[in-house]
């Protein structure tokens, strides 16, 4: 009989196997998160090294392939010291692939099969319940701008969003299992803002008036330590509650007490665009996003981004899709790029930029 291994990827990483846990402030390194996972996802497969460097180090490294493989020796030996010798990392003739020794359990694959089962089942709620049971957060919130695990993550908020709804329907909304479930809901590093966006529009669009009322009445006290300010100024809009959300969310972005670009991560950056772009159709502001990659060997991303923050202006927003790239959300006329591109001249010469305005694109 095989052993079994749990692997945890819902708003963290962490290996449990043998009664011993690896959680992953224990591995120091992003890089050996981004290996296991995509391993464990992948673990029927044999996947080729270049297929893997590639993915891993994103043409950052000079040699993709010794990268790799000091990777996976450093992952193969901490695995092998928290876990008892255990080998997990397989190799044989350029390939790499896990042992099929250990039976693999991972929570983001449990909640799928169990929200394929509320499907079929006509809209069974055990199901729901065992999927919302299981949810902890976003997929793997360390790796962002991943276009593969966004995808994921994109169908896993769609999924909780519909299991959710079908929940708080079965609930008395007065009741203190109405309450608790409600809250449950905002998680720590859920995406909070999509979720609570879905179900408030949801709510309305069914003409729910009553289980609104007593769902906001439990979950907005929450808000301001959960959601973004643009979320909430458009929860605000959809539930005809005017206040001064939007000259907040205005103020967050234009005076930042450091004087410096307000720093945020790829979610948030497409939350910000969102907004600007109905401000833009009230003619309110002029914005441009700017793309930055880097390509010379060397720099330390830390002091790239330090860079990037001081440099730009206070009320510009910086956020990091990729180890070589930033998105930069500026609010300038198109005659003012090349001079604020100049102020970032300390970066050196191998970076290049691409810009579009905002009211072209689609976000």
């Amino acid at each position: 009989m095989k052993t079994i291994m749990k692997i945890s990827m819902l708003g963290n990483f962490r290996i449990e196997y043998q009664d011993k846990v690896l959680e992953y402030e224990e591995l120091h390194s992003l890089q050996m998160t981004r290996l296991l996972s995509y391993l464990f996802l992948n673990r029927n497969e044999k996947i080729d090294n270049h297929t893997l460097a590639s993915y891993i180090f994103k043409g950052t490294d000079s040699n993709p392939l010794n990268g790799l493989k000091a990777l996976v020796y450093r992952t193969r030996t901490l695995l092998r010291e928290h876990f008892n010798g255990e080998q997990l990392i397989c190799s044989t003739g350029g390939y790499y692939y896990l042992t099929n020794h250990i039976t693999y359990v991972i929570d983001y694959e449990d909640f799928i099969k169990n929200y394929e089962d509320f499907q079929k089942n006509h809209h069974d709620l055990s199901y729901a319940r065992k999927a919302l049971s299981l949810y902890h957060g976003a997929l793997l919130p360390m790796i962002e701008g991943e276009t593969e695990y966004t995808r994921r993550d994109n169908f896993l908020d769609l999924a909780l969003s519909e299991m959710a709804y079908a929940l708080l329907l079965s609930y008395d909304s007065h009741s203190i299992a109405f309450s608790t479930m409600a809250r449950s809901l905002l998680k720590e590093k859920g995406n909070n803002d999509y979720l609570q966006l879905s179900l408030i529009r949801k709510l309305v669009k069914e003409n729910q008036d009553a289980l609104l009322h007593d769902y906001l009445a439990v979950v907005r006290p929450l808000y301001h330590q959960c959601l973004s300010l643009a979320t909430i100024h458009s929860i605000d809009e959809l539930t005809g509650k005017n206040g001064h959300q939007e000259n907040d969310l205005k103020a967050v972005l234009t005076h930042d007490p450091n004087d410096q670009a307000f720093e945020c991560t790829p979610r948030e950056f497409g939350r910000f665009c969102q907004l600007r772009r109905r401000q833009l159709r009230r003619g309110q502001w002029n914005d441009y996003v700017i793309a930055i990659t880097y390509t010379m060997d060397g720099y330390v991303i830390d002091d790239v981004k330090a860079n990037l923050l001081h440099h730009l202006r206070s009320g510009d927003c910086v956020s990091q899709f990729e180890e070589n790239q930033f998105f930069l959300l500026l609010q300038c006329d198109e005659q003012s790029i090349p001079v604020i591109m100049e102020r970032l001249n300390p970066l050196g010469s191998g970076w290049t930029f691409d810009y579009r305005n905002l009211k072209s694109l689609r976000c």
